[in-house]
Order: structure tokens, then C-alpha cells, then sequence
């Protein structure tokens, strides 16, 4: 990652999971996770416009925060995140609905897509 952020470097990078998608290249779920991360390393500070938006359910993810100096936006369902999907259900054809809460402002969301996303 960290060769493909010194060609087309980032300045908002969207890091949604460490998962086992990747074991076989890397080895461990923590080599992924140190793969990763180098998107969020390469972005600019904040005061350029760096921004990473981390998903904040995800303990690998999360811990990315500590690794730029670009603003960080996390967002979630289970823990703690700035941009949070509540009251998550899912209707008799699969799709999710939910309430968006962020900054104290809410909005109701039906996704048309099959499956929690």
C-alpha cells in the first residue's frame, strides 16, 4: 500500500474492515491490518485536507486513527463512532433501514441494496 500511496496519493482514504480476505498475501490479520494502514499514513494532515474515515465497530480499524494526522471520521453501529446507524432493521425483502445520526441531526435511510451493508 504504501508503494501505490507514493503514486496516486490519497487525501481521503475509506478503511472499512481487517477481516481474513487477505491471509493468504499477508500471512496474519496483523499484517493485513499494518497493510492498511499505510493509506491512512500517506494522507496529508488535516490542515491540507487529509481525511480518513474509519469504521469504528472494527478494533483493527479503529486503531488506524493513531497512525495520520488527517482528520478522522469514524462511523458505526455497535461502539462508540461520530457518524452512527441506529435502530438498524431489515425489511421482508432483505433490505436495511435505519436512522443516520451525526452532529445531533438524524435522518431516516432505506437502502434499495439486498443485505446489511
Amino acid at each position: 500500500m504504501a508503494y501505490l500511496t507514493r503514486i496516486a496519493p490519497p487525501t481521503v482514504s475509506v478503511v472499512t474492515r481487517v477481516g481474513h480476505a487477505h491471509l493468504g498475501e499477508f500471512g496474519s490479520v496483523e499484517n493485513i491490518a499494518q497493510a492498511k494502514g499505510e493509506i491512512v499514513e500517506a494522507l496529508p494532515d488535516a490542515s491540507d485536507g487529509g481525511l480518513a474515515v474509519l469504521n469504528g465497530d472494527d478494533v483493527s480499524v479503529a486503531a488506524m486513527a493513531s497512525r495520520t494526522g488527517a482528520l478522522v471520521l469514524t462511523y458505526g453501529i455497535d461502539g462508540p463512532a461520530d457518524v452512527r446507524a441506529e435502530d438498524v432493521t431489515v425489511d421482508e425483502l432483505g433490505r436495511a433501514g435505519f436512522r443516520l445520526v451525526h452532529d445531533g441531526q438524524a435522518a431516516e435511510v432505506r437502502l434499495r441494496l439486498y443485505g446489511l451493508h
